[in-house]
C-alpha cells in the first residue's frame, strides 16, 4: 500500500500537484517520496493504543471512504481538500508538525511554506488510501491498527530507496518509530537522493 501511495502521487499526478502549487515537480516527488512514510509511520505510532486505533477507525468511516481516489484529478483541479488535510496533520503529527515539515523540506529542496502547502494536499489521498483498505477488507478498529503497523514495518526494513527507503532513514534508532528521529535529518538528504 506505501507503495502504491508513493506511485500514484509521485507519478503522472506529480506534474498536476507541482503546477497547482507550482513547484519544480523534481522537488515534488521527492516531497512525496519524504512525506507518505512519515504519515503513515505517525498514524501507526497513533494506533498503538486501543484509543488511538478506535479514533483512526473511527475518522476514516466517518470522512474518508476512499473516494478521493476515485477522482484524483477532480480532487487536484478543485486544489484538494486543505481544510481536512490541515485537520488531518493536526491531529496525525501534532506539535511534531513543524519538525515534519522541516524534514520533508530538507529532503526535498523545498522550503517550509511550500511544505506547508503540499501536506495538506497530501494528508487525504493517505488517508482515502487506508478506507478502500479498511472498506475492502472489512477492517475493525484493530485490524486498521494492524494494517498501518505493518505499513510501518515494511517501510523501516527496506533497505534501498523509495519511499521505504526514507522510513528506514527517518527511523535511525531502529526502534520502529519515525517521529522520534524526525528532527535529526542533517546529511541525510544528499545519501537518499542520490540513490
Amino acid at each position: 500500500m506505501l507503495e502504491s501511495i508513493a506511485a500514484m502521487v509521485a507519478g503522472p499526478l506529480a506534474g498536476q500537484i507541482a503546477k497547482k502549487v507550482g513547484l519544480p515537480e523534481g522537488m515534488v516527488k521527492a516531497a512525496v517520496v519524504a512525506a507518505v512514510p512519515m504519515l503513515l509511520g505517525a498514524l501507526a505510532k497513533n494506533a498503538r493504543s486501543d484509543d488511538g486505533a478506535a479514533s483512526l477507525h473511527g475518522a476514516i468511516e466517518r470522512n474518508h471512504s476512499g473516494a478521493v481516489l476515485d477522482d484524483v484529478d477532480g480532487y487536484l483541479g478543485r486544489g484538494g481538500n486543505l481544510e481536512d488535510g490541515a485537520g488531518i496533520l493536526r491531529h496525525t503529527l501534532g506539535e511534531r508538525q513543524p519538525v515534519a515539515e522541516q524534514a520533508v523540506a530538507q529532503q526535498s529542496g523545498l522550503d517550509m511554506g511550500d511544505v506547508s502547502k503540499l501536506l495538506p494536499m497530501l494528508a487525504p489521498l493517505v488517508m482515502g488510501a487506508l478506507g478502500k483498505e479498511q472498506r475492502s477488507q472489512g477492517l475493525d478498529a484493530g485490524g486498521l491498527a494492524n494494517l498501518v503497523q505493518e505499513q510501518r514495518r515494511e517501510a523501516v526494513q527496506r533497505d534501498e530507496g523509495g519511499a521505504g527507503g526514507m522510513a528506514a532513514l527517518l527511523d535511525r534508532d531502529g526502534d520502529g518509530d519515525i517521529m522520534d528521529d524526525i528532527g535529526d535529518l542533517a546529511g541525510l538528504a544528499s545519501k537518499f537522493l542520490g540513490k
